[in-house]
C-alpha cells in the first residue's frame, strides 16, 4: 500500500520536478503510483517477474504460482522444461538492469537535488551515485541514521527519525526554500 512518502514522490512526478527514481524495492509499490515508467528504475528488480534460467526456454512464471509451489514443497522450484526458475530480483553480485546503466550518467549530469529516502547506501552501485554528483548539489536524507558515506558532505540535509513524519518537512524544504532551485532534475534513491 503506498504511503505518504510514496505520495510525495508521486507529487514530485506530477509537478514535473522528478527526473528519475532509483528504487531498491522489489515489491513494485512504486508501479501503483501515477509515475511514468521511464521515470522509474527498479534497480533491484521485482519479485513478480519469475523466469526460467534457461537461455533457450525463457518462460515467465506467475508469481502467485511460484509462491504456492515454494510454500507447498521443500524442493527447488523448476520450470516445465526442467531448469531452475529465478525471481526477477537482482541478487548480491549480479548486474543491475540495463536501464540503470543507460540512465545514471545523464541523470547525474543534470541532477540539481538528490533525495535519499530510507536507504543506508551500503550496496553498490546505488551507494556510489552521490559520489559522482557535482560537489555543489544538495542532498536530502530521510532516515533514522545518516549513511556513513555522506557524513562528511557539507551539502547534506539530514531529516532524522520516522520517514512518514519527515515528509511534511521535506515538502516545505523542497517547495518553499530558495536553496533548492526547483527544476525537473530531482533524483530519488529510495527503499520505502
Amino acid at each position: 500500500m503506498p504511503t505518504k512518502a510514496h505520495r510525495f514522490i508521486e507529487k514530485l512526478s506530477n509537478s514535473n520536478k522528478l527526473r528519475r527514481i532509483y528504487s531498491q524495492n522489489i515489491d513494485r509499490i512504486e508501479c501503483k503510483l501515477n509515475i511514468p515508467d521511464d521515470k522509474l528504475i527498479l534497480a533491484h528488480g521485482s519479485i513478480e517477474n519469475v523466469h526460467c534460467t534457461s537461455n533457450v526456454c525463457s518462460n515467465l512464471i506467475n508469481w502467485k504460482c511460484f509462491e504456492e509451489q515454494v510454500k507447498e514443497s521443500s524442493k527447488v522450484v523448476k520450470c516445465q522444461c526442467g531448469n531452475l526458475v529465478h525471481p526477477g530480483i537482482v541478487l548480491y553480485g549480479e548486474d543491475l538492469p540495463i536501464s540503470f546503466y543507460q540512465n545514471y550518467v545523464e541523470d547525474l549530469k543534470y541532477c540539481d537535488l538528490l533525495i535519499v529516502i530510507g536507504s543506508s547506501l551500503k550496496v553498490p552501485p546505488l551507494s556510489e551515485l552521490h559520489l559522482k554528483l557535482r560537489s555543489d548539489i544538495p542532498i536530502i536524507v530521510l532516515d533514522h541514521e545518516l549513511p556513513k558515506t555522506l557524513q562528511k558532505n557539507k551539502n547534506v540535509f539530514h531529516l532524522k527519525g520516522d520517514i512518514e513524519e519527515s515528509i511534511d518537512e521535506i515538502q516545505i524544504l523542497v517547495v518553499f526554500n530558495p536553496i533548492f532551485p526547483l527544476t525537473s532534475h530531482i533524483l530519488l534513491i529510495q527503499i520505502i
